[in-house]
């Protein structure tokens, strides 16, 4: 992301790209439901191929042409690049929060939190977080968030 843009507003971007992703998804399994086609499981080797398919260099639309000639195999070719995709994104979620909420730590004067429930919150990630305020009385509008 941009380095002027916070990492509040960085996790929010994430999040509205998965969601997006996985409203792809279910648009893609709706179709082969519909069409009565196939979803591959995870274990298919189909599946694994176009897994490794992800570690060639110099990948492009040209790579996945094999799998892209009949309406199953494209579709289960999305679904499996769309997989890939939010297994990205939410690394790169989980990253972003750890980083969040270190700061947050060093921030608390700030945040009007104690080292120990800020510790808390940074174990179990943003949503667990809001429930953990919650049940403490406070919100995150009110700790800086």
């Amino acid at each position: 992301m941009a380095s002027g843009t916070s990492k509040k507003t960085e996790m929010k971007l994430i999040g509205v790209a998965r969601a997006s992703l996985e409203e792809l998804l279910q648009d893609y399994e709706d179709f082969l439901r519909q069409q009565r086609l196939a979803l591959w499981e995870k274990a298919d080797p189909r599946v694994s191929e176009i897994r490794h398919m992800s570690y060639t260099t110099n990948r492009s639309y040209m790579t996945y042409m094999s799998f892209l000639s009949e309406p199953e195999k494209a579709a289960n070719c999305a679904i499996c690049l769309i997989h890939q995709a939010n297994y990205l994104l939410d690394r790169q979620l989980r990253s972003l929060e750890k980083s969040f909420w270190r700061r947050v730590v060093l921030q608390k004067h700030y945040t009007g939190l104690e080292v120990g429930e800020a510790n808390i919150i940074s174990e179990v990630g943003h949503f667990g977080s809001v429930r953990y305020l919650h049940k403490r009385g406070r919100n995150l509008e009110n700790c800086g968030h």
